[in-house]
Order: C-alpha cells, then sequence, then structure tokens
C-alpha cells in the first residue's frame, strides 16, 4: 500500500493503491467499510483532551482509522456510493456526536498534485449513542472514490468514515490494538465554521466506527458527494423522571415556571421538541391542553407547576406522556410516567 503524505499535516491517508485494491462494485449490494467493532473501546477513559496531543484542550475533535496491513480500512471503494448505516461502538462516557465524511483531493495530471485534505461535504444528524454499547443510526451520506474531469484536468476525490465528539463528555470509541492499525486527529471537529488548530495521528488504535454502503444508482441516487444528509432517525427520548410525584399543584400561572412545582428531567438523543400532556389515571383521553419544551441533545429539565390551560388539576392521581419530535418531523416512542396532586 502507498502511503501519502497530507500537505501541511503530519498524519497519512492511503489514497491510490488502496482504492485500486478495493475495487470497483460488481453488484447493487452493500459492503461494509470501516473498523471491525469486535472490541471495546478500551484506549481511554476520556475523549479529545487525550486523543488529540495540544493544549489546551480542544473543544472537540474529529477521528478516523485505518489498518496498514489491509484487513480494514475507512475509504470509500471504488465508485459513487451512500452510507446507509452507520455504526459506533462507545466507551463509558458519552456526549453529541456526528458522522463525519472526511475528503481528500488532488490532480492527477503530469503525475499527480498535491494531495489536498480535508474538508467535510456531508456529515449526519446529531445524535448521543449509548455508552459501552455498539450503536446503530441510520443516515444517507453520499460518499465517492473517483476521478473526475474538472476543467480538463483529472482531479481524484477520495472520501473516509469518521467520526466527531463534539464535546468532552465523550470517552474515545477507540481501542487499544495491534501496531498496523491507527487513528487520526483533527481539531477542533472537521466541521463547517470550524477552524482547524492541530492534526496528527496516533498508533496501534482503532477506531471504533463502520458503515453501510450501498451503490448510488441502487440507494436512489446522491453519489456526488454533496448536499446534506436525511435526517430519518427520532429523537429518543429517556430518562424521564420527576423530582417530586406528590406535589401541589400551583394557584397561578401556565403549565412551565421557574420555581414552583416539580422538575421535569429528561435526556435526548437530538434536539427536538417535547410536548407532555397529562390524563387522569385510569382515563383513556388526556385531558384538553398540553405544553412543550424545546430539548437539547443531551441533558434537560423544566418545572412543571400541575396546572394546564392556566387552571389547577384537581387533587389525584395522573399519567403524564411526552412525545418528542425533531426539526425533520422524526416522532419517537412516547414516554409515560405517574404522578399525584395534592393538597397544598
Amino acid at each position: 500500500m502507498v502511503w501519502l503524505n497530507v500537505v501541511g499535516m503530519n498524519w497519512k491517508l492511503g489514497i491510490t493503491v488502496a482504492a485500486m485494491m478495493l475495487g470497483a462494485p460488481t453488484a447493487a449490494q452493500a459492503v461494509t467499510v470501516g473498523a471491525p467493532l469486535n472490541v471495546p473501546a478500551n484506549a481511554s477513559g476520556v475523549g479529545c483532551e487525550a486523543l488529540v496531543y495540544i493544549g489546551p484542550p480542544p473543544p472537540s475533535c474529529t477521528i478516523l482509522g485505518n489498518d496498514t496491513s489491509g484487513a480494514w480500512t475507512s475509504q470509500t471503494p471504488r465508485g459513487n456510493w451512500v452510507i446507509t448505516t452507520a455504526r459506533v461502538r462507545t466507551g463509558p462516557r458519552v456526549g453529541p456526536m456526528v458522522f463525519t465524511v472526511i475528503r481528500a483531493t488532488r490532480s492527477q495530471a503530469q503525475g499527480g498534485g498535491r494531495l489536498l485534505c480535508c474538508n467535510t461535504p456531508v456529515e449526519s444528524q446529531v445524535f448521543v449513542p449509548r455508552p459501552n454499547a455498539i450503536n446503530e443510526v441510520p443516515v444517507r451520506l453520499p460518499v465517492k472514490n473517483t476521478v473526475d474531469v474538472v476543467g480538463g484536468e483529472p482531479i481524484e476525490t477520495v472520501d473516509y468514515l469518521g467520526i466527531s465528539l463534539l464535546d468532552l463528555n465523550s470517552s474515545g470509541p477507540v481501542a487499544t490494538t495491534t501496531e498496523s492499525e491507527s487513528l487520526s486527529y483533527i481539531a477542533p471537529a472537521i466541521r463547517q465554521g470550524q477552524e482547524r488548530l492541530a492534526d496528527g495521528s496516533r498508533g496501534s488504535a482503532r477506531v471504533l466506527v463502520n458503515g453501510e454502503y450501498q451503490p448510488a444508482d441502487a440507494a436512489g441516487g446522491g453519489g456526488g458527494g454533496g448536499g446534506g444528509a436525511a435526517d430519518v432517525l427520532a429523537p429518543a427520548l429517556s430518562r424521564f423522571g420527576l423530582s417530586r410525584n406528590r406535589f401541589a399543584a400551583a394557584g397561578r400561572g401556565g403549565s412551565i415556571a421557574a420555581k414552583v412545582g416539580t422538575t421535569v428531567r429528561y435526556r435526548l438523543t437530538e434536539p427536538a421538541t417535547v410536548t407532555f400532556r397529562v390524563r387522569r389515571k385510569g382515563a383513556k383521553r388526556p385531558l384538553k391542553g398540553s405544553f412543550s419544551h424545546k430539548g437539547k441533545a443531551g441533558a434537560n429539565k423544566l418545572r412543571f407547576t400541575g396546572r394546564l390551560r392556566k387552571r389547577k388539576l384537581r387533587r389525584g392521581s395522573y399519567v403524564m406522556s411526552a412525545t418528542s419530535k425533531d426539526a425533520a418531523g422524526n416522532v419517537a416512542k412516547v414516554k409515560r410516567l405517574r404522578f399525584r396532586i395534592v393538597k397544598r
């Protein structure tokens, strides 16, 4: 395998020979590209601040990997493809992440020009995965490994699948493995509006990320590698609970207030609007009225006053339901809990 130094960077990407070894798609079948996920994320208990050798700790980072032995690669096979499912095996701590397509280009005119790296033509929706687990995320990421004639000049374009940790809450999805495996990092994460501060590599490390690649024609088009990813993932809501399950309704005001009532807590895998409805225990239909909260990816909280439509709930037992909906219109499974309104 031929390895090419990336201009202005310390790490390396294998492009030409690796692409030829993988070959062109011969059938409309999905192929898995990326690292095997058969080992736990054990490289470190922390994330970007340990993976990236700079100081102070970067606010985020992008990582990708390759295996020089040829056992696996994060490089897109020859042709136009669409990634339909992306996977990451997480460590003990998780925060918001995004699957990132990293693109390298170079001219093939006159024996080859400078390798230009890197930019990101497309990324997945932001999500918060489960810790210590293999997380599968439905995506639609057009990627390519082609030579296209641009202005009469042959330009080679090769995409890689990586992942960006968007804050310092995540432990790295990285395993300590053999010498042939390595990771490359960019900090901050290679996203629009971010200024690159540092890049480098670490040996004996496997980035625990892979994806299902469909030939672009079989996946319904989109092989050019541009445009945004279709958001098909519902904003899952978890850890739905109350600080107090028995409380008195507030004497005035709306459903949400700063200090009175009970604290509603929940977590989201991505930003979403959460709508809350209330019904009496044993009743089929919810009471008239509802209230909503714009949640962020991760932990959220608000204060519920025990009021709907500016009226106090009567004493008794109730069921509260929560439904999360993201900007793309994806709706997650409803979550429910019980509470009781008591006399003040």
